[in-house]
């Protein structure tokens, strides 16, 4: 009887530094899981310093969508016409609340066929001064692009990412411009503007 229950003890003290250990080795997994997760998802996210930025799918003209972040304004037409006086002004401005960073979007009337870009792209970017960063075609949601990224030379002045595409035969321009000394910090979010650039509901819900 007595060895019996030695037994009996021994087992249930074995059962219980098994279970200890599951449950340590559980909690333990799920406590790296958590913060995988909570990583992930700090990776996810778009900011500008500590500022978190959404994005939100706009429709140009029934013609192709984008994505801006829910905190820049757009300018209206009486605010467009007195910034921008001349003929060529853009055909929406959205900026940031400090207008010190901005994505213009004109639509042209100049005709242009996708097999034209690259020649209108290099005469751009031979009318330019110095400063430009790299330049060239790609494509993105079965359409072709060109662009040019430049910095001005004065330090005060702006970095510039500017991309041409064609739509209904017809020259489109998108250009995204912060300044000089905030170029790092927006670079995550230009790129999901300017790459966010689509066609079609599904291409720009799947962009967002």
């Amino acid at each position: 009887m007595k060895h019996k229950k030695e037994f009996i003890i021994g087992t249930i003290g074995i059962f219980m530094i098994v279970l200890g250990l599951f449950l340590t080795s559980s909690a333990l997994y799920e406590d790296v899981n958590k913060k995988e997760d909570e990583n992930s998802l700090e990776e996810e996210q778009l900011k500008v310093g500590d500022e978190l930025i959404d994005l939100k799918t706009y429709r140009v003209d029934q013609s192709f969508f984008i994505n801006m972040p829910n905190s820049f304004i757009t300018l209206d037409e009486a605010t467009l016409k007195a910034n921008y006086p001349n003929n060529d002004r853009p055909e929406l401005v959205f900026q940031n609340t400090d207008n010190s960073t901005h994505v213009f979007v004109t639509t042209t009337n100049i005709a242009m066929a996708d097999t034209d870009l690259q020649a209108y792209l290099d005469q751009q970017v031979q009318s330019l001064q110095e400063g430009t960063i790299e330049s060239g075609l790609y494509t993105s949601n079965d359409k072709t692009f060109a662009r040019w990224e430049r910095r001005d030379q004065d330090p005060a002045g702006y970095y510039r990412d500017t991309r041409y595409f064609t739509f209904d035969d017809k020259l489109v321009i998108v250009e995204f411009n912060t300044l000089l000394t905030q170029e790092e910090e927006w670079k995550d979010v230009k790129d999901a503007i300017l790459d966010s650039i689509s066609f079609t509901e599904e291409q720009a819900k799947n962009n967002l």
